[in-house]
């Protein structure tokens, strides 16, 4: 067991106690119905860094109690938008539940409720994710996570980004892999690349994730539309998340004069279009994209220095609209010279 995994237990001793406490065998029942529901149903179908806030209630006390009276569904997948921005969820025996979007909810309101039964709630703030559990009036509140995570969510995402930083520190950086090591024409400085590299970077990319992502598809020259592959595709096995990864490159080649910090923002309308047209093409799945870009821009090369060769090491690239979105992210690998 991990360490992760053995503080997760040690968190949910604490709030199964609560509910013992208050609610005795019931309430460990309950609590364990609400948690399959979160991780099982609502977390595997809802990425965390698209909701702000949101409660989940079941009820403990009899008479049952329905606190919600739209009508109950079965499939969370097929109300994504509706429960992304929902701000109460009842969940039923039958395994069926219900919403509210209602933006005056309080926490005067998830007490209230409290007293008939469980709620688990998760609120954003600037910097973190806040989850606590309300049992009959007490609260229990879980250490903050960054805004993008649960505790109860897959960590599809983050697991990505974790590859993608790997990536870019230890393979990206020094060329270290056999299709980036073939990149150079001039091996021995890494300064100018082959003609079309942009394939050997995708190939390398796509063989790192393959290894390093467990339980994924990952895809080459997928179609978000009739005419349009996205670069990579990462397809999470069980659940609905999906990745889509742009890739393109910044500096000259032996065949071109030099391409600078413009065709990344080119590749963020692209990649920008691309998740439109896959939200359109597949409404039930959860995507983010990721610009990917592979940095290997000189200042000067005649005569070679320390100071222009790594000019561009610390130049992060600004984007526009694509950068407001929740679904877009962007990396860039700076591409090392070899310096004599």
């Amino acid at each position: 067991m991990s360490f992760e995994e053995k503080l997760l237990r040690t968190i949910e001793s604490s709030f199964i106690c609560c509910a013992h406490k208050h609610f005795d065998n019931t309430g460990i029942i309950k609590i364990n119905d609400l948690l399959f529901f979160i991780r099982n149903r609502f977390y595997t179908c809802i990425e965390p860094s698209t909701i702000s806030n949101v409660n989940i209630f079941i009820n403990v006390k009899a008479p049952f109690e329905n606190i919600i009276t739209t009508p109950h569904f079965s499939d969370p997948s097929t109300h994504l938008s509706e429960l992304s921005r929902s701000s109460l969820v009842q969940i039923f025996p039958d395994g069926t539940f219900n919403y509210v979007i209602d933006s005056n909810f309080t926490e005067l309101d998830v007490n209230a409720f409290s007293e008939r039964g469980i709620i688990y709630s998760r609120k954003i703030d600037t910097y973190s994710s806040k989850e606590s559990f309300f049992i009959n009036k007490e609260i229990c509140n879980l250490e903050p996570l960054d805004v993008d995570s649960s505790y109860f969510a897959p960590p599809c995402f983050t697991d990505l980004t974790d590859a993608l930083n790997h990536y870019k520190q230890n393979v990206a950086r020094v060329s270290r892999c056999p299709f980036l090591m073939a990149l150079w024409i001039d091996g021995n400085h890494r300064t100018i690349l082959k003609a079309k590299p942009e394939a050997d970077m995708r190939r390398s990319l796509e063989n790192y994730l393959n290894n390093k992502l467990e339980g994924t598809d990952v895809k080459p020259e997928q179609n978000t539309s009739e005419t349009n592959p996205v670069d990579i595709k990462v397809t999470w096995l069980n659940s609905n998340r999906e990745a889509l990864i742009e890739i393109k490159w910044l500096g000259k080649s032996e065949t071109t004069d030099y391409y600078y910090e413009c065709r990344a923002r080119d590749g963020a309308l692209q990649l920008a279009e691309y998740l439109e047209n896959n939200r359109q093409r597949s409404p039930n799945k959860q995507s983010k994209g990721y610009l990917v870009v592979f940095d290997a821009r000189r200042k000067d090369v005649i005569p070679p220095s320390r100071d222009s060769l790594f000019h561009y090491k610390e130049k992060e690239i600004t984007y526009s609209q694509e950068s407001s979105r929740n679904d877009f992210y962007a990396f860039r690998f700076f591409m090392e010279p070899i310096c004599v």
